[in-house]
This record gives structure tokens, C-alpha cells and sequence, in this order.
């Protein structure tokens, strides 16, 4: 290669690593700890004849950053993913892991027995158990 390619080359590596920079940082105040917009964990949704068992994914998020609200037919849950310590970052090389507020409601074909429900956490899992609401007998008068 000639000397002209040699340089040219060169100089549209540096623009492609700068261009790669600078769109890499754009993404980097939207998933900041103040971001607008809410981000929604991937759930599993199981069903038996008893109960319903809801696992979410929330890793990285404390315990007790964690609202579950259940209702007869839906759970809400939500929180926050902080930002990791930002110190020393000189350039953001990839952005994938949802950061900031979180809501996932998850709206259920049963009625609940919301004071039954259950949760725990496990390495970076949410599990809530939900018994459903036992049929209520109605007994017929005669008139």
C-alpha cells in the first residue's frame, strides 16, 4: 500500500474510533440513574391448579429497593438499578444492563389471594408465589 492508502486508512480508523466514542457516550446519560423512562425485567409467569409463581429478573438490585404490590388479578413490581461507581470511566465501551427506575405489572387470568403471597430473593431472582382464591360456595334458599 502506498503511502496516500497508509495515511487514509489511518485517518478513517481515528475518525472510526472517535465517531464510535461519541455515540457510545450519547447512550450513556439515557441509562443513567435519571433516566425518564421506566425499563421492564423479563418475567417467567407459571401456573398450577393452586397457586401462580412469578420469577423476575432483578439482578444487581438490593432487596430492599424492591416494591412488590399484588392485587386480586395483577403484581406490580418495582424499584431501581443504580448506576455502578462512575469513577475513573474515561469512555462507555458498551451499554446493555438497564439501569435506573423499573416497573413490571403483570396482570393474571385468576383471582388472587393477595394475603397469602409470598416472596424471596435468590441470586438476582424475584420469586413471588401466589396462592389464587379458593371458589366460594353459595348456598341457595329456598322461598
Amino acid at each position: 500500500m502506498d503511502q496516500f492508502g497508509k495515511r487514509f486508512e489511518k485517518e478513517f480508523q481515528k475518525m472510526e474510533h472517535a465517531m464510535g466514542r461519541m455515540l457510545r457516550n450519547m447512550s450513556f446519560p439515557s441509562m443513567s440513574s435519571v433516566t425518564r423512562h421506566n425499563w421492564h425485567p423479563p418475567a417467567d409467569v407459571f401456573e398450577t391448579a393452586d397457586e401462580i409463581t412469578i420469577y423476575l429478573d432483578v439482578a444487581g438490585i438490593d432487596p430492599a429497593d424492591i416494591t412488590v404490590e399484588a392485587k386480586k388479578n395483577a403484581v406490580t413490581v418495582s424499584g431501581v438499578r443504580p448506576m455502578p461507581d462512575r469513577q475513573g470511566i474515561s469512555c462507555v465501551q458498551q451499554l446493555e444492563i438497564d439501569r435506573g427506575r423499573f416497573s413490571r405489572t403483570i396482570h393474571i387470568n385468576a383471582l388472587l389471594d393477595v394475603a397469602g403471597a409470598t416472596s424471596s430473593y435468590r441470586n438476582g431472582l424475584l420469586e413471588i408465589r401466589l396462592p389464587k382464591e379458593k371458589p366460594k360456595k353459595v348456598i341457595i334458599s329456598a322461598l
